[in-house]
């Protein structure tokens, strides 16, 4: 995790690569398919991002993990 603005996120959100919008997970986020799946989320200017591999929902999977630590900050 780290503090970083919301036009900061949207800009990295553009750069990157095959990225795909994603809802109902923090107030912005995108995944994209590298050597795995990866999910970025941006809440009340903090980013965090999951990587996950050899997961058969890793999107889903990632939205979990990512809403469980959205409710802690």
């Amino acid at each position: 995790m780290a503090p970083v603005t919301r036009s900061q996120f949207v800009k990295v959100a553009e750069k990157a690569k095959n990225a795909v919008p994603v809802r109902r997970v923090g107030e912005l986020a995108f995944s994209q398919y590298t050597a795995g799946e990866s999910l970025t989320v941006w809440q009340h200017g903090v980013w965090m991002s999951i990587d996950l591999t050899g997961v058969s929902s890793p999107v889903a999977t990632a939205k979990a993990l990512a809403r469980a630590a959205l409710k802690r900050l």
